[in-house]
């Protein structure tokens, strides 16, 4: 049973547990993602194969992928390398940031799991663009994945403090959206067709 949290909502809307892009939609956070940037999410992967999140300009690259291989990539540096990976699997995984390392949390058998992915061999100077949820925006274009992504909640934080809390609903209209309850304002599908949600 889906709860009105009126205390972090606007009147009218319903918090998800998450939205669900079908490789059509993406949300442009308007977020850009410097070097004392960091990020929290959880995410299931689905079927997803391509960026998951993330933005690239000419100089800096922040992103999330997957590939056809179960693998996940994490990219956060400046000039262009090859991004480190880790084997992944259906999970639902809680996935953070602290610096140029990503920490991947995840359950399986009844047992908690954490796998890392290390970009500290390369600087990072952040990006101009915006950050991109169930995409990732390339000098402006959106490139997205195949397949269906869950995000159910994604956080941006600058030296330690919450920036942005980005959490899925349903507006007044029966709208899927994010709303951020840091700058009180909602995110809509910037992409095509329409999110599904649970």
């Amino acid at each position: 049973m889906l709860q009105q949290e009126q205390e972090v909502l606007p009147e009218g809307y319903t918090k998800l547990n998450y939205l669900q892009s079908t490789g059509t939609q993406y949300i442009n956070t308007g977020y850009i993602y410097g070097p004392n940037s960091d990020f929290s999410t959880k995410m299931y992967f689905n079927n997803a194969i391509g960026q998951l999140c993330g933005a690239v300009d000419d100089n800096s690259r922040i992103a999330l992928a997957t590939d056809n291989q179960r693998k996940l990539y994490f990219a956060r540096f400046s000039g262009n390398f090859g991004a480190p990976s880790f084997t992944s699997a259906n999970y639902r995984y809680k996935l953070s940031t602290h610096g140029a390392t990503l920490e991947a949390e995840y359950t399986k058998d009844g047992y908690e799991y954490t796998s890392t992915i290390d970009n500290s061999a390369h600087d990072f100077d952040g990006t101009s663009i915006p950050f991109y949820l169930f995409g990732r925006n390339e000098n402006g274009f959106a490139k997205l994945p195949s397949g269906t992504l869950n995000i159910c909640f994604f956080n941006f934080f600058e030296n330690g403090s919450t920036v942005m809390n980005l959490i899925p609903c349903l507006d007044s209209n029966g709208t899927p959206c994010m709303f951020d309850t840091i700058k009180r304002k909602t995110f809509y599908n910037a992409g095509t067709g329409d999110f599904l949600w649970g």
